[in-house]
């Protein structure tokens, strides 16, 4: 349990300066608002910039470091080796995080869809691909169906396709088979995601879809 503000096991309560009423804050809606009151302060521009700061630190950053192929940090968790145990190998488990992701940026686009909708999720996370990922719309379909269903819900990439390590492309097709990069598929979130937050500087339609999702996903 946390003490004090601020206190807590083990870590340090995050304190970031977004420069809006409030700082500093913690980016945990938990401690930001429902301890604080924090956000019902601020206007859908001062949100935005609260939940950009909030997606680097809990979503985009980790997957930065599992992504950056000479930190030590990948290198620990893509070790495999027939001589040496345990053996450890994050993709899989990095995919499904990237995907659900995805997903769940997608639904501040059209905020009109209701939870619990059928194909809702897919809706969404087909929204964001097309606006933001053009690249991966040719295998949408097998991303959504294969792999993101596949690992949620077995822990398997439906057969027959993969996961691989690529140099030249974000994916690739060998007759049945397509191979999919989680290095390029998160280089090319990181930038769709850039690009969706500055996209809220300056469209008001964008930032009005935004503000009703943010309202329902973190009540204030």
């Amino acid at each position: 349990m946390p003490g004090v503000q601020g206190e807590h096991y083990l870590t340090q309560e995050p304190r970031v300066h977004l420069n809006v009423p409030g700082d500093p804050f913690s980016l945990f809606y938990d401690y930001d608002q429902i301890r604080d009151r924090k956000l019902s302060a601020l206007s859908p521009r001062e949100k935005a910039r609260w939940f950009r700061a909030r997606m680097e630190m809990i979503f985009l950053e980790p997957l930065r470091q599992l992504s950056n192929v000479s930190s030590e940090v990948f290198r620990a968790l893509m070790f495999t080796s027939p001589e040496r145990q345990p053996n450890c190998s994050f993709s899989i488990a990095a995919m499904i995080v990237m995907l659900n992701g995805v997903e769940a940026i997608g639904s501040f686009l059209v905020p009109e869809i209701p939870d619990g909708k059928a194909g809702a999720n897919r809706k969404r996370f087909e929204t964001f691909l097309g606006q933001y990922m053009p690249t991966w719309l040719p295998v949408a379909d097998l991303l959504w169906r294969d792999f993101r269903n596949g690992i949620a819900h077995g822990f398997q990439i439906t057969p027959p396709h993969s996961l691989e390590f690529l140099a030249d492309g974000p994916f690739w097709r060998q007759r049945e088979v397509v191979y999919v990069c989680p290095l390029h598929f998160f280089h090319d979130l990181e930038r769709a995601v850039a690009e969706y937050f500055d996209a809220l500087d300056r469209d008001q339609d964008l930032l009005q879809k935004f503000e009703k999702r943010f309202k329902k996903v973190y009540p204030c």
